[in-house]
């Protein structure tokens, strides 16, 4: 009885073994990886670092993708991507709400920059802001004197960094603010030559 048990035993081993060598001889025939490639399989994939990009920058290629901005019919304006440019500083205020500050770093606390102020100067420094928000507006603010030749200023700016008309700017919803001290303090003025626009000594509406 026992040399049967025995004898069980043995061939039950011998018949695994068998098995045991069939798949691994059927593996080395059926996979064509190397070991390299063998010892980097996982479920995870594996990560190109230089493919990857901060949500918040915007790629190059987003830049010929045009940019829709709010126009007082309540309509949009196509509008050169200006979202890539170097100069642009991403914010983020208290509430998490995400803007951008073309071309400065605002002078304020009540703003934090997410990124990209190494490439720009201090608004006071420039002495206005452009400001664009992502329901599609813009807000100008000037910061000091003299008041009309900076907002000429920020016009120019605007109408080369969107790539359009002075008139198609006229079109837009821009707000345009005086930040500084004297009898224009806190009050809106518009651009020159568009509808609303505040006429300051030295302008001119052609």
């Amino acid at each position: 009885m026992t040399y049967n048990t025995n004898a069980l035993l043995a061939g039950l081993a011998a018949l695994i073994a068998g098995c045991i060598g069939v798949v691994l001889l059927m593996s080395v025939f059926i996979s064509d990886e190397t070991p390299e490639q063998l010892e980097n399989s996982g479920s995870a994939p594996i990560v190109d670092i230089q493919g990857t990009t901060d949500a918040r920058q915007p790629t190059a290629q987003n830049t010929a993708t045009p940019l829709s901005l709010a126009t007082f019919t309540k309509s949009t304006m196509q509008v050169r991507n200006f979202i890539s440019d170097p100069d642009v500083v991403v914010l983020g205020d208290r509430v998490g709400t995400t803007y951008y500050s073309l071309g400065s770093v605002p002078d304020e606390s009540l703003a934090s920059v997410v990124s990209g102020a190494t490439s720009s100067v201090s608004s006071k420094a420039r002495g206005y802001e452009l400001l664009y928000f992502p329901d599609g507006t813009l807000a100008v603010r000037i910061l000091h004197e003299p008041i009309a030749e900076l907002r000429r200023a920020a016009m120019d700016d605007l109408v080369k960094r969107l790539a359009i008309s002075s008139a198609d700017l006229c079109s837009l919803l821009v707000s345009v603010r005086v930040d500084a001290e004297g009898v224009l303090a806190g009050k809106y003025i518009g651009f020159p030559g568009c509808t609303g626009g505040r006429i300051l000594a030295g302008d001119t509406t052609n």
